[in-house]
């Protein structure tokens, strides 16, 4: 098995096809009797002929790496769950959000605590939840099913697998899986379309409130899990990223009121960037600066 397989070329690349024949031959294996498999995560590709050009560059490229015949009948693809395979109805009625000030982290809390009391404010599971706890018919119609599993759970589990049932129902869970389910949301795109669909999330505040407050559910997105064959997994996995730029080419500007800018950038009007040597309080940085960017939920 090769992980990663379309990095398998040039040298390496030469170097394991020639390893793969050698071992045939060795050992005497005819094509089509050693089961060869690779894996990648990077190849796209659709159903009809006009899409599906770089999965069948990719079974000629493993043809080649393994001296097998591999057709694209022979690559197992993702299966996706749709949005309605995910949520459940009918909706939660949710006439409220927390504020801001409430979904601001405590000193020295950690995610899984910050989650814990995020839980309690969004209205869902308040940890610890008991494998009898009397709302489970509420948060999921499979209880009769699950139970004695559940009793098996340590407790931190046993709450996320109630969180993960619970927010199924969740208004603001389910448009956040229609928003991303094409593709990675930026980070502002998603602020905009979440509040036009959802009342409760347009009252919560200006843009970078939405954002503090979004933040927040996430965190419990994070958190929820599913039940498959007795072991609990993420019910989505969750991807916020933070594109980093480094704190280079930065210049203090000679103003009223001076502030740090990127030199790159034009100044504002009626200041002057110190750049160089050629004014004092020139100073530079190697730290790095993050920047909320996108969101991406995935199964």
């Amino acid at each position: 098995m090769l992980d990663e397989l379309h990095t398998y070329d040039g040298a390496q690349g030469a170097d394991v096809a020639c390893l793969i024949r050698r071992l045939k031959e060795r050992f005497s294996i005819p094509r089509g009797q050693l089961c060869m498999v690779g894996t990648s995560a990077t190849v796209a590709g659709g159903d009809d002929e006009m899409t599906m050009g770089p999965m069948l560059d990719l079974c000629k490229f493993a043809s080649t790496l393994f001296e097998e015949s591999i057709t694209d009948s022979d690559v197992i693809k993702e299966d996706r769950y749709r949005v309605d395979e995910v949520v459940r109805i009918p909706e939660l009625e949710v006439e409220a959000l927390p504020s801001v000030e409430e979904c601001e982290p405590r000193h020295r809390e950690d995610a899984v605590h910050y989650a814990y009391r995020m839980a309690s404010l969004f209205g869902g599971p308040t940890y610890p939840v008991e494998a009898d706890d009397p709302n489970w018919p509420e948060w999921t119609p499979h209880y009769s099913a699950i139970k004695t599993t559940l009793a098996e759970l340590d407790a931190p589990t046993r709450w996320g697998v109630a969180l993960g049932e619970w927010i199924r129902r969740h208004p603001l869970f389910q448009k956040l899986l229609v928003a991303t389910q094409e593709a990675p949301a930026h980070w502002l795109e998603l602020l905009r379309e979440l509040a036009r669909e959802d009342f409760a999330f347009r009252s919560v505040g200006d843009l970078a409130q939405r954002g503090e407050v979004l933040m927040a559910f996430l965190a419990l997105v994070a958190q929820a899990r599913e039940l498959r064959s007795g072991k609990a997994f993420p019910l989505v996995p969750t991807q916020v990223q933070l594109w980093l730029r480094e704190l280079r080419r930065i210049g203090a500007l000679v103003h009223e009121d001076p502030a740090f800018a990127w030199l790159d950038n034009p100044p504002p009007r009626g200041a002057s960037s110190a750049t160089g040597g050629a004014l004092h309080g020139v100073r530079r940085a190697s730290l790095g600066r993050a920047a909320r960017s996108g969101c991406q939920l995935g199964d």
